[in-house]
């Protein structure tokens, strides 16, 4: 019989929900769970009727990062090839061409935190806690942290909480801009999957197109990026799916996207 994963995906239609579960010990981002969310990826990346994924923890964590006592137990070499191993993990979620979304249902600290940075939307539940609080241990986020931060929510911001390590609660993290939204704990998983829904109703063409135009913009002077979006729009003017949004918009019907 396999052993309980670290990662557990569930899939229902078209949404993909990978639940950092902990399951067997393991941490879902520690050197040991770091297979099973890769396997998890590999899975969504692989399915092409997926059009969101959602990532979420259970009872009140999200996720935390690596186990530390296994970091003071590594020697250095060690912690930096784990490090590099968190930094593909969470940058093939950056990567995925279908939005994602992080349902934060408790802590979310560290690597956890680093993690939800990546995805496209921020949904937390008015319970959790939410930090970067590697400068009070001696390290620095090396999973993205220090860059992803500031992109979101402004370089002064990210300073404090970078520099302090302090963690914020959900009212804060929404002031700050570092999630999207606020929902009571015990209706966080149903905002999500309405939020998810939502998403995935809408053209998948369009939806991958937008959430590239808007990532690739990160590199890219303004008005460079907007010749690409005009570039990247060429494809979808000729698709079978504008064909199909036209006419439901005209017989004020749900348009019945196909991915074409």
């Amino acid at each position: 019989m396999p052993s309980p994963s670290s990662v557990v995906p569930e899939l229902q239609d078209d949404i993909t929900t990978i639940v950092l579960s902990g399951q067997a010990g393991r941490l879902p981002l520690s050197p040991a769970g770091l297979p099973d969310l890769t396997a998890a990826l590999t899975a969504a990346e692989q399915n092409p009727h997926i059009r969101c994924v959602v990532f979420t923890g259970t009872e009140n964590t999200f996720a935390t990062g690596a186990d530390l006592n296994e970091i003071a137990r590594n020697d250095a070499d060690a912690n930096a090839r784990y490090n590099r191993a968190l930094i593909e993990a969470i940058n093939r979620i950056d990567l995925l061409p279908v939005p994602t979304i992080a349902a934060i249902n408790g802590h979310a600290l560290g690597g956890g935190l680093e993690l939800a940075l990546a995805c496209d939307l921020r949904i937390a539940a008015d319970t959790a806690m939410l930090g970067l609080p590697e400068t009070r241990l001696g390290l620095i986020p090396g999973a993205g942290g220090t860059q992803r931060l500031p992109r979101l929510i402004g370089e002064a911001r990210a300073m404090d909480l970078l520099l302090t390590g302090r963690t914020v609660n959900a009212s804060e993290a929404l002031h700050l801009g570092l999630v999207n939204e606020v929902a009571p704990h015990d209706r966080l998983a149903s905002r999500t999957q309405r939020l998810a829904a939502t998403i995935a109703r809408n053209a998948p063409l369009a939806l991958r197109v937008a959430k590239a135009e808007v990532r690739a913009g990160r590199t890219l002077h303004l008005f460079d990026a907007i010749d690409a979006t005009h570039d990247a729009l060429a494809p979808l003017l000729t698709s079978e799916d504008l064909r199909e949004g036209l006419a439901a918009f005209r017989a004020r019907r749900q348009a019945r996207f196909i991915g074409r």
